[in-house]
């Protein structure tokens, strides 16, 4: 208990970051600019994919990830998407 306190107090934005991804009804953008995801440069990438697409009237993406190893990477583009 102690040391989860030692480390919110270190570094407070870790903490708020961990706060900010339960609150529902946040955007994806701010989600996005806030790096509230677990790989926020694989939001970043999907979001700004699906950006351009949209912006050249391409209706969906796919978004395709190379070494998949145990998973977690995978799991999170499909929390993202």
């Amino acid at each position: 208990m102690i040391r989860k306190m030692a480390r919110v107090l270190a570094n407070p934005s870790v903490a708020l970051q961990r706060a900010l991804r339960s609150v529902p009804g946040l955007s994806t953008k701010l989600k996005v600019d806030l790096d509230l995801y677990r790989k926020p440069a694989y939001a970043y990438g999907i979001y700004a994919s699906a950006a351009q697409a949209r912006a050249l009237g391409i209706p969906c993406i796919s978004a395709i990830e190379f070494g998949v190893a145990t998973g977690n990477g995978l799991l999170e583009m499909e929390k993202i998407a």
